[in-house]
């Protein structure tokens, strides 16, 4: 046991005892004298028992006092229900009726914390809660849980299906856009599910977590998506698809200037009843069952049995533990130095939102791949800011940028950035690639800034292999 909770425990019992022990010695006090003064013959034996239930009566409620202190179930800091008192009134909730339940997140936390310290931090959950409150009861929306989920994250519990309170989450969101708590700047979004598809709360926070982190521009996001799959069988699905090796594969071809270069895959799962699973629901699962690495090996297996007799360059995209995995490492230079028709087909497209720290054996992996002729392709290129630090910290082949900047690339700002990157990238020897090029002119104006790979639906719309070649 660790330091602060055996403190923790001595405070307790300390407190404890202070309370008990006047009462019971007031009880002593007037057991002895009671017994004295008005009865002549007391036999010993009846004391002892008497003394006994008296001293078994003080230590039962010294620890009936004692065990109060555990039993909490405000946050002290928010005054909100802690997380587990919390858990158990949502899942009584969503059993019984329609119910709705909303991810409120403070998204500049950290940075609060950090330029204006944790206590500032605190009162800033502590503003935000009465802000939700205050809103709530407006709408005469009463008596409803809330709870400190973590961080800067609260759930909220209310009556009803999401077509009811979507427009009391956007209301809010509106009214307190970048609102200030004591002259600190507050960020909010939002995002809602209900229980009228999903009817675990696992699932359901899951899915809230997940729609924070796909829109953080939007102020609250709704789940909205039409979900083929039962999100309870789920994990089921995708392990047997995993174990079945059951994928579709999908290709679309990226050009060097005027010829194709590059072939980028698109894998979806397909489960027995011919149902397609999309990488956004099925990669969080996979990290979740520990079997990213099994996947990323079979699809990139199905792939080399299936090269074209073209000089194209197949690729993959790889979730950077993978291939930081020492397993998968030995497997994939097994297979290469089986057969040296592999050598320089093959490109790993990563991108990840933590920089891993461990930079010097990050890169003498990432250059034993390139030994064995696999590409690397840094993605999310001006949308994650770890891309931009690996480009200074490791060799790589290619990046791409992000398909914010096709979208902006008319703002002079995006431009200007876009260019700058451009000319750092080939200053280190390494491609540009963009992608979600939908007409000439963008095409055109890419070119001129020096991109050397192009893909889109003009370049050319995503295909089955058999339509390719």
């Amino acid at each position: 046991m660790l330091l602060p909770e055996l403190q923790e425990r001595s405070l307790r019992f300390k407190l404890a005892l202070r309370m008990v022990l006047p009462l019971f010695l007031l009880v002593s006090t007037v057991f002895v004298a009671f017994f004295f003064d008005y009865v002549k013959d007391v036999k010993t034996s009846f004391i002892t028992y008497a003394l006994v239930v008296l001293g078994v009566s003080a230590y039962y409620a010294l620890y009936l006092i004692y065990r109060a202190f555990d039993e909490k179930i405000t946050d002290n800091i928010t005054h909100t229900f802690t997380r587990e008192p919390l858990l158990k009134i949502l899942k009584d909730k969503i059993k019984n009726q329609k119910y709705t339940i909303i991810l409120m997140s403070i998204d500049n936390l950290q940075g609060i914390n950090s330029n204006f310290g944790s206590a500032n931090g605190d009162k800033v959950l502590r503003g935000v809660v009465k802000k939700i409150g205050s809103f709530l009861n407006s709408k005469n929306i009463d008596n409803f849980p809330i709870g400190h989920l973590r961080g800067g994250d609260f759930l909220i519990g209310l009556n009803g299906d999401k077509a009811e309170n979507a427009k009391v989450l956007d209301l809010f969101c509106i009214k307190y856009d970048h609102f200030l708590i004591d002259d600190i700047e507050v960020q909010l979004s939002g995002a809602i599910a209900d229980n009228t598809i999903i009817d675990d709360l696992e699932h359901i926070i899951e899915r809230l977590v997940t729609l924070q982190s796909e829109n953080r521009e939007s102020k609250y996001v709704t789940d909205d998506d039409n979900q083929e799959i039962d999100p309870n069988e789920l994990e089921t699905k995708v392990l047997e698809a995993v174990k079945d090796s059951k994928f579709s594969i999908m290709y679309q071809r990226v050009k060097e200037h005027n010829h194709f270069a590059l072939v980028e895959i698109s894998v979806k799962l397909l489960t027995k009843e011919e149902k397609f699973i999309h990488q956004k629901s099925y990669i969080k699962v996979m990290n979740r069952l520990g079997i990213t690495r099994d996947f990323d090996l079979q699809v990139l297996k199905k792939v080399l049995l299936n090269l074209d007799d073209e000089n194209l360059i197949f690729t993959i995209n790889m979730t950077p533990s993978t291939i930081r995995n020492n397993k998968f490492y030995d497997e994939i230079a097994q297979m290469f130095s089986n057969n040296s028709s592999y050598r320089g087909r093959i490109a790993f497209i990563l991108s990840e939102k933590e920089y891993y720290n461990n930079i010097a054996r990050y890169s003498e992996i990432i250059n034993s791949y390139r030994r064995m002729g696999i590409y690397i392709i840094l993605d999310k290129f001006g949308s994650y800011f770890t891309s931009e630090l690996y480009l200074k910290d490791l060799d790589v082949d290619i990046i791409r940028f992000d398909t914010i900047y096709t979208k902006n690339l008319k703002n002079l700002k995006y431009k200007a950035l876009m260019q700058g990157i451009i000319v750092a990238a080939h200053t280190m020897e390494t491609k540009v690639w963009v992608k979600m090029i939908e007409n000439e002119e963008i095409k055109e104006i890419l070119d001129e800034m020096g991109v050397d790979l192009f893909q889109g639906n003009y370049i050319e719309k995503l295909k089955a292999k058999d339509e390719i070649w």
